[in-house]
């Protein structure tokens, strides 16, 4: 998986992120975007995830590189990244930056 497009909150508070998943046989992008308002908290399984309360986390994705995105759904779930070692570590960390970070966005 690498970064396609950087995260970003634009304007209207909506954050997101574009990825690239190599195949054997393409190249798979995904994108998400949510609210940062509506953010409920950070999580760590086998991705640092936000959680949030309702399905407002909108899922887009094309089958190969150079075709459009189209929205396939909606959760409640924003993973993010790769894990890292002693990433489960950094949760507190970073739900305290998320916290301040909300002040900024309610």
């Amino acid at each position: 998986m690498t970064i396609d497009s950087a995260f970003a909150i634009n304007a209207r508070g909506v954050l997101s992120v574009t990825v690239k998943y190599a195949t054997d046989t393409s190249v798979i992008r995904a994108r998400m975007e949510a609210p940062v308002s509506q953010i409920k908290g950070v999580a760590y399984d086998l991705y640092l995830i936000l959680e949030y309360t309702d399905e407002v986390v909108t899922m887009f994705y094309s089958e190969s590189e150079g075709s459009e995105l189209k929205e396939t759904g909606k959760s409640h779930l924003f993973h993010i990244g790769e894990p890292k070692k002693g990433g489960s570590d950094k949760q507190e960390k970073l739900q305290k930056a998320l916290d301040n970070l909300l002040n900024y966005y309610h």
